[in-house]
């Protein structure tokens, strides 16, 4: 997962979709490359005894190691922990290739030997283009983004197509985009959200937009990171929620107001739903093969 500008949800993204696709029973790992170690967040595993902080993928990246995933983060998914270490991977793949070394095949050669145990691998990047990012797309089959509707946002698409042109040069051709996800748009935004589509559009011949439109949902994310459960996880309880007269048990004290989930995260988790059906679907075209519907993965999910 890519993106040209920082805030636009492409860690949110990254994990929600992986989380719901191991639920339906693919086996997917998921690398954390950024510093901020979020994705240790989403999933609830931040500064415990199993965070490292991104030390054990700097120790695989700089001394050409197979990747030490943290198993079973959940049911059918591993994790490859981010974290501060990152800082120091950069400076490291700065001062390699100041000295001549062609640092972007690192990961892929750590990957290779342990990616035929999933069915998919979902890489986080932090923003921006640089070599971290190279190394991750020289490691990838698809590039995913995720952009807002504003022109600077969408201009930044752009130079991930520079990364892939890039790519191909280095030798790995068939490195692809998958596609675009708009995120942080309102739903009844019906018209900037069809600008935005034909502004991505034009960009290339090749630029696909996902139906799924991430919202900006302030709350529900907050709850998420606070409670280290992704969308789907919190959707039955929020639902649950709606359907009790919740001020009420409040006020009598039954329930602590701290405790209550933003009713916001039932429509994101439902969004991420579509959004991960439409991912497997865009993959399956590209590789022609037949994939399960959308609302057959969404059965599986539940």
């Amino acid at each position: 997962m890519m993106t040209r500008k920082g805030g636009v949800g492409k860690t949110t993204i990254t994990d929600n979709v992986a989380g719901l696709l191991a639920a339906q029973g693919l086996r997917v790992l998921v690398i954390d490359l950024d510093h901020q170690g979020h994705v240790g967040i989403d999933f609830g595993f931040r500064d415990s005894d199993v965070d490292d902080d991104g030390e054990a993928l700097y120790d695989s990246l700089t001394n050409r190691k197979p990747l030490r995933p943290l198993k079973n983060v959940r049911k059918n998914l591993d994790v490859v922990a981010g974290g501060s270490a990152i800082e120091d991977l950069q400076r490291e793949l700065y001062r390699a290739e100041f000295g001549g070394e062609d640092t972007t095949p690192w990961l892929a050669e750590s990957l290779a030997p342990i990616a035929g145990a999933y069915d998919l691998v979902l890489i986080d990047c932090p923003p921006g283009v640089g070599p971290v990012q190279e190394m991750a797309a020289f490691a990838s089959r698809w590039i995913l983004a995720a952009t807002q509707a504003d022109d600077a946002s969408i201009r930044g698409i752009e130079d991930l197509g520079s990364l892939l042109e890039s790519t191909h040069q280095k030798g790995h051709t068939a490195l692809t985009m998958l596609g675009v996800v708009l995120t942080m748009i309102p739903s009844n935004f019906t018209r900037r959200i069809n600008d935005a589509r034909q502004d991505l559009h034009e960009l290339g011949e090749g630029v696909y937009v996902f139906d799924a439109i991430v919202p900006d949902a302030a709350a529900a994310a907050i709850d998420v990171r606070k409670t280290g459960q992704l969308f789907h996880e919190l959707k039955a309880g929020a639902q649950q929620q709606a359907q009790q007269k919740i001020w009420l048990r409040v006020r009598r004290k039954e329930v602590s107001s701290t405790t209550l989930i933003a009713q916001s995260v039932v429509t994101l988790a439902e969004t991420m739903e579509d959004l991960a059906a439409e991912v497997v679907e865009r993959i399956a075209s590209l590789e022609q093969k037949k994939p399960a519907t959308r609302r057959e993965m969404k059965e599986k999910a539940k």
